[in-house]
This record gives structure tokens, C-alpha cells and sequence, in this order.
């Protein structure tokens, strides 16, 4: 790009005017210095924003759009623009958060410090590293500054302008060095961006070829979840809005506020362009949409409650939206399907109201159930994304389990009354035994982000997954979250907790197991779908 375009082109992408979450009257300085770029006038742009900055500007667009207008100076003279470019990148890099993105700024600057001392001045016959250039390296970090600088602009126009930017200074850098996988990483979020299905499908193929669907890092995997989204991988299923229609009617479109308390959960659930509340037209089972995501899967050190079957935590990437039932099945549910079941009594208390969760069924009878209508029970991974719901306590209300009243039927005071020998919370929920499904938590004290009930207490949910207490140190499960086909008979996992336990056994991280023929008074099941 010739350097009067690129000027103009990137002062529309690294607008230097107040963030968007703040609510100031525009800048006349920056007005000023966009003038000086826009007229070519790139060193004066720079020492105004070099102003900008010794005043003790923490704008990062400053100074992105800085360490840009140096490059493009760099281009023609590198040697006199060498060290306010090293002093620029620092600059930039110490506002980002730790990342490769930081670590690229900093090891830029390095090389540019070690080429303004001579370092780099060694013969010609000297072997030289594979591997971007100097200036490949400045392309890409700038690359990484305008999209930054376009997601954070406050108008659309300007967005796509930027990413449209970006885009453009990636396309050749990725042909001149096809084995660099951030550009290509860069290059799929500005497609994504854009809608621009060829670069996007490009991308992939590219992103799939460095293995990145089953990688560990976790930003190809963000990356690779949103072309999923837009049905640009080869591999992976496409998400079918469409067939939603097929198996059920839409109760709610868009997640209800009052259900979903969080926006950013609400835009995400959005972003799959799938309703969010949906009735199972043959058994009634009312569905709510999970958006893909990613958490902290398991418990941290400080838990003392936890085994060595929780640890280490490690990030989950849920890669796929899917559908939960909102609720717990219920006898009535499940006597559609086996219409003799009987969940039985404990002692004097009923487990078989129409409304109570179903219990005494086994892994193969929960099975069973979900083939039967096309459902299928969640991996583990799965079960612990949607009850945590964007929490990383060790209860959905926090540590402290006493102050959990309201959030979930466990063993509270009236069991410990009852089986005083019993570990209970300390206060009362009002049920000694199960409770209708979707009381917990109430509206008093919270919401579930995603809008579920029950996901901790009331009674323990079978899950697809195999149980293995050495799982998470091996950091095994995949990347989607979804459970490997079972390859032995032995016990299944259970998550949750239930009216039966206490508080150790019904926080967010607790792994439970029995053998897929166990039933008992406590253990029953919630139906999910995908959206393949």
C-alpha cells in the first residue's frame, strides 16, 4: 500500500478520539493530528501525539496510532525512525494485557534496540534466523493495533473501515510468510469481521492446517469458534438455525433480561442467530440456548474442599451452542416415555409429585430416554460451563456456603433435623426431599446467567462422560467440550449435587460417579440437544 493511502486509511481505523464507554466532547487535538495524517503530514502527527502522550495519555488508540505513524515513517528512513519506533512499541505494549501480542511489541522493540546498537550489522555470510522480517514484524503488530483500534470505535462505519484496514495489510503478509499463524489468526478475525467469506474461508483452511482445532491455545480457539459460526470450516458441524423449526416451536427469540441478567451473555446467545427459548414439540420440554464460551474447569488450590479429582483447573473451550432443558426432567415427563415409573418415597417424604424431578433411573435408563426423542446427556465439561454460567466461585453464589438460601434445595437444617448425623448448610430451603423442579434459584437472590434452574441441588444429573479422577491432569477432554464416546463400562459421571448432600458435594467443581446400572432416591437427569 503506498504510504499517502495507508495514512489515510489507518487514521480512519486508530481514531483518536474518546473510548466508547466514556461520554466526552470529541478532542480538537486529536481532530487536529487527524488533519496532520490525512495531509500526509506523518512526522508533525506524530509529535503531537508524542504531546498527547508525555501529558499522560492512556488512550491505547494513541498510542497504537503512534507506533502505526512510526512504521510507515520507518519505511522511509529506518535508521533515523528506528528508536522512537523501539520506544513506541514498548510504549503500546506496556497498556496490553499479558498475551503474544505483548510479548511480540516488546521483542520488536528488543530487535530494533539491538539493530540501532549494531548488533545486527554481522557479515553477509552469516546464516540468518528463518522467520519474519523486521518489517514483517512491524506489518503484523500494526496489523494487531488497527483491529484493536477498530473494535473499539463507535460508530460501524468506522468498525469496518478498520477492519477492512487490517485486512488489506494481512493478505500479502500471509502470502509472504504462508507458515506465520498469528497473521493468518489476524486475517480470520478481520473476515469475520467483515463477513468476507472467501478470506475467511482461506483463513481456516490455513488455521486447520497448523492443527488449530485441536489446539491448546486459547485464542485460534476463539478464533475457530467464530468461523464455525459462519459455517467456514471443513471441519466441524455447521450450526443449523433452520433445524431448530424442525423438532421445536420458539417460545422466546431473544433472551428475556429478567432471565438472563447479563448483556454480554444476551449478545452472545444472539450472535448464534438461534432463539434462545424453545418448547420440545413431542414431550413438552421447554429448552434454553447455551452460547459457546469458555471457563475454569475444575478447583483452584485454595478449595479445601476439593479432591484430587478436581485439580488442576485448566480452560475449557465450549465450541458449539447447544440446548439444555431449563429444568431437572420431571416424573411427569418421564412417564410420557415409561408410563409406570415410580420415583418411590424416602422414609415418609413422596420423590413421585408430577412436578419433583425424576429419580431411581440409571445412566442406561437416561440413555434411553434421550435417544428415544434425539436428546443426549451433556459431558461433563459441558454440565460444569452451564452451571458455573460465567462464575468462577466455589457455590453460584459465592464461597461462603451459608449464604446460599434461596440459590438451591441441598441438605439444609430440616434434614439435619431429620438425619442429624448429616453434613448441612446451615439454613432452610423449605424441602427435606426433592422440590419442584425450577424453584432454585429463586428471583430473590439470583439467576443461573444462562437462565437454568436446579443446575446445583434438588438431585445429582448422569452425565455422557466416563468418569477418570486423572482427567484433568492429563488436561484431556477436547477443546468443544463435547464427551468422547465411552470406550469402557465404567461408572458415569454425576454433577451437581442433590437435596441428599451437603455443602462439600455441591459446589460448581464437584466430580460424583456411580456405575451406569445404580439408581437411587437422589440421582436423575437433564435432557440436551445440539444444534447440528
Amino acid at each position: 500500500m503506498k504510504t499517502g493511502v495507508f495514512v489515510a486509511v489507518l487514521f480512519g481505523v486508530c481514531a483518536l478520539g474518546t473510548p466508547a464507554q466514556e461520554s466526552r466532547p470529541a478532542d480538537p487535538v486529536s481532530e487536529e493530528i487527524q488533519r496532520l495524517a490525512q495531509a500526509g503530514r506523518l512526522a508533525e502527527a506524530v509529535d503531537a501525539l508524542d504531546a498527547l502522550i508525555a501529558k499522560g495519555s492512556k488512550d491505547a488508540r494513541h498510542h497504537a496510532a503512534r507506533f502505526s505513524f512510526l512504521g510507515a515513517l520507518y519505511k522511509q528512513d529506518d535508521v533515523v525512525h528506528r528508536p522512537r519506533l523501539a520506544a513506541a512499541a514498548r510504549s503500546y505494549a506496556a497498556l496490553l494485557p499479558e498475551g503474544e501480542s505483548r510479548t511480540q511489541l516488546r521483542n520488536l522493540a528488543a530487535k530494533l534496540e539491538e539493530a540501532d546498537r549494531g548488533v545486527d550489522s554481522a557479515p553477509a555470510s552469516r546464516p540468518q534466523k528463518a522467520g519474519l522480517t523486521g518489517m514483517q514484524r512491524i506489518e503484523l503488530a500494526s496489523a494487531e493495533a488497527e483491529l484493536t483500534a477498530a473494535a473499539a470505535e463507535t460508530t460501524r462505519e468506522k468498525q469496518l473501515a478498520g477492519f477492512r484496514a487490517a485486512l488489506e495489510r494481512l493478505k500479502p503478509l500471509v502470502e509472504a510468510v504462508p507458515d506465520e499463524v498469528n497473521a493468518w489468526r489476524l486475517l480470520a478475525i478481520a473476515a469475520s469481521q467483515l463477513d468476507d467469506e472467501d478470506e475467511g474461508r482461506r483463513a481456516a483452511q490455513a488455521l486447520m492446517r497448523f492443527g488449530a482445532v485441536e489446539s491448546d491455545d486459547v485464542r485460534l480457539q476463539k478464533v475457530m469458534v467464530a468461523l464455525n459460526l459462519k459455517g467456514w470450516l471443513k471441519e466441524g458441524p455447521k450450526i443449523d438455525v433452520e433445524a431448530v423449526a424442525s423438532w421445536a416451536d420458539v417460545v422466546v427469540k431473544r433472551a428475556d433480561p429478567q432471565a438472563v441478567t447479563d448483556a454480554k451473555v444476551r449478545e452472545r446467545i444472539a450472535a448464534t442467530g438461534l432463539p434462545w427459548l424453545v418448547k420440545h414439540r413431542a414431550t413438552g420440554i421447554e429448552f434454553v440456548l447455551i452460547p459457546p464460551g469458555e471457563y475454569l474447569r475444575g478447583a483452584p488450590d485454595s478449595d479445601d474442599q476439593a479432591s484430587s479429582a478436581e485439580r488442576p483447573q485448566h480452560r475449557i473451550v465450549i465450541g458449539e451452542p447447544f440446548y439444555l432443558a431449563r429444568t431437572e426432567l420431571t416424573n411427569a415427563q418421564y412417564r410420557r416415555f415409561r408410563p409406570a415409573h415410580s420415583s418411590g418415597t424416602f422414609g415418609e417424604f413422596d420423590l413421585n409429585g408430577e412436578t419433583q424431578p425424576v429419580v431411581n433411573v440409571n445412566w442406561n435408563d437416561a440413555t434411553s430416554y434421550c435417544k428415544e426423542y434425539g436428546f443426549e446427556l451433556l459431558s461433563e465439561a459441558q454440565w460444569e460451563y452451564a452451571a458455573r454460567a460465567g462464575t468462577t466461585t466455589r457455590y453460584p453464589w459465592g464461597d461462603d456456603p451459608d449464604a446460599g438460601k434461596g440459590w438451591a434445595n441441598g441438605c439444609d437444617a430440616s434434614a439435619k433435623r431429620k438425619w442429624p448425623e448429616w453434613s448441612a448448610f446451615s439454613w432452610d430451603d423449605g424441602y427435606p426431599a426433592t422440590a419442584p423442579v425450577g424453584l432454585f434459584p429463586n428471583k430473590v437472590v439470583g439467576r443461573n446467567a444462562f437462565g437454568l434452574f436446579d443446575m446445583i441441588g434438588n438431585v445429582w444429573e448422569w452425565c455422557a462422560t466416563v468418569y477418570d479422577a486423572g482427567e484433568y491432569a492429563r488436561c484431556k477432554t477436547k477443546a468443544d467440550g463435547r464427551a468422547d464416546a465411552p470406550t469402557t463400562d465404567g461408572p458415569r459421571v454425576l454433577r451437581g449435587g442433590s437435596w441428599f448432600f451437603g455443602p462439600r458435594f455441591c459446589r460448581s467443581s464437584s466430580r460424583f460417579r456411580f456405575v451406569p446400572s445404580f439408581t437411587y432416591g437422589y440421582v436423575g437427569f437433564r435432557p440436551a440437544r445440539t444444534c447440528r
